[in-house]
This record gives structure tokens, C-alpha cells and sequence, in this order.
């Protein structure tokens, strides 16, 4: 049957809504990659420059890589810094560079980042911030513990550690640890001293857990206002709800 063309009205609830921001690992928003670039400067100058001791925004730039990029670029902005930051403080400060440990708990924050790619719920990221804290401590502070072992037997009875002032490689001194579990948990208990004079004004542990919640926060926060007012500058520019007039293909 033949028929003549028609007009047919569409209203603007039917017009195919634009996009929402990707967030589930297919892949990476421009806010998500500026922000992060952003801050990856931001960390390799940090840590180029006097700043508290780990108060540094390395863990919260993988967490963030791994819950709001692609994993090869999650992967690649953390190691970059570092690698980069490393091979200056080795050159300007003669620090040993490249710390396995410290790239493979980076590398391990990524992957805890990616518990948070369905998620924008700041318990949880903070949460998570907490949880890349305490992994960063606990495996670094075994790694000090284990380099710098000495027989026990070496120790003043009852002592953990004892402490080199005279030729160490740190500003602070170089401890030697008890190669025993009393010397273990020793260097456990200096990394959570509050208190050390060596890293104001909230010790080792301290510095490390402020700095993971304040640039994870701070990132996490950045990107969630960037795409909210994407989201209201989309809204604010489609076609308000009104018919929309088009023409039907003919009917046969």
C-alpha cells in the first residue's frame, strides 16, 4: 500500500543521549588523562624538591591510573615518574636508584586500582588509599630490614638495631637491624615513629598514609567535578523537550 509521506513526531526524550564518561577500563576520558598527566608532573617535581618524607603523590597517581585509564597507560605514567625522578636524586644526591620493591608495590597499587573502576563511592577509595599505605609500608620496611641485616650477635644484648652515623648513605644516619625477628619487628616499630625528627612533622608511616589520602582525594575529587559539570554542560546544550518534526520514509 502506498501512502503519503508523513510527518512523524519525536519527542526529545527519544533523542539518543550523548555519551557518559567511560569509567569502566574500556577506556580513558580527557579529564582522566590530563589529570593524570598533571599530577605525574606534579609527583616527579615533588620529589625532586624538599617536601616531607613520603609525602608524595606516586600511589594515589596508580590508584587513579588504574581505576580511570587504560592498564598499559595505568602502568606506564607511575613507573615513568619514578624511573625519570630516580635517575636525577642518583645523580644530584648519589641515593641508590630503582628499588624493586617500591616499583612493584606501584605496580601493585595499579591493580588495586582497578577494584575501583566501577565505583566513585569516596569510602571506598579512601579505603583503598589505606590499604596501598600499609602495603607500601609493609613490604619497603621488610625490604630495609632484610638489606641491612647484621648477626645478631654483633648487637648489644636486648637491642633490635644499632645506628651508623659515620660514613651512611642517608642525611639521617643508617641503621643496621638484628638479623632476627626482634630485629624485624624493630624496624617495623621506627617506621611507625610519629614522632621522628627525621620526617616532620608525621614520621615515616604517618607522612606516607597523609599523602596517599590527600593526593588520592585530591585527584579522585578533581575528576569527579571535571565530568560533573561535562555532564551539566551537556545537558545544558541538547534540544529542550519540544516536538521534533521529521519526515517518515514512505509507507509500501
Amino acid at each position: 500500500m502506498n501512502g503519503d509521506n508523513s510527518d512523524k513526531v519525536m519527542s526529545a526524550n527519544e533523542i539518543p543521549p550523548s555519551p557518559k564518561p567511560v569509567t569502566n577500563g574500556e577506556g580513558a576520558t580527557p579529564a582522566a588523562r590530563y589529570l593524570a598527566i598533571g599530577l605525574a608532573v606534579v609527583a616527579g617535581l615533588l620529589r625532586l624538591i624538599p617536601h616531607p618524607f613520603n609525602f608524595t603523590p606516586v600511589t594515589a597517581l596508580a590508584l587513579f591510573g588504574g581505576a580511570r585509564l587504560r592498564l598499559w597507560q595505568a602502568f606506564i605514567l607511575p613507573l615513568l615518574v619514578m624511573v625519570v625522578s630516580d635517575f636525577l636524586i642518583w645523580q644530584t644526591l648519589g641515593w641508590s636508584p630503582f628499588n624493586k620493591l617500591v616499583y612493584g608495590c606501584f605496580a601493585m597499587n595499579v591493580l588495586l586500582g582497578l577494584t575501583l573502576r566501577r565505583t566513585r563511592s569516596p569510602l571506598r577509595i579512601g579505603a583503598t588509599a589505606v590499604v596501598a599505605s600499609v602495603l607500601f609500608f609493609l613490604v619497603t620496611n621488610f625490604g630495609i630490614w632484610y638489606t641491612s641485616k647484621m648477626d645478631s650477635q654483633t648487637i648489644p644484648a636486648g637491642q633490635g638495631m644499632v645506628l651508623q652515623k659515620e660514613g651512611a648513605k642517608y642525611p639521617f644516619g643508617q641503621i643496621h637491624y638484628a638479623d632476627n625477628a626482634q630485629g624485624l619487628l624493630t624496624c617495623y616499630f621506627m617506621g611507625l615513629d610519629f614522632t621522628s625528627k627525621d620526617a616532620q612533622p608525621l614520621g615515616f608511616a604517618g607522612n606516607l598514609l597523609a599523602g596517599d589520602l590527600f593526593f588520592t582525594g585530591l585527584l579522585f575529587g578533581a575528576y569527579g567535578l571535571a565530568t560533573r559539570r561535562r555532564g551539566r554542560t551537556v545537558a545544558m546544550n541538547q534540544t529542550p523537550s519540544m516536538p521534533v518534526v521529521t519526515k517518515a520514509a514512505p509507507m509500501r
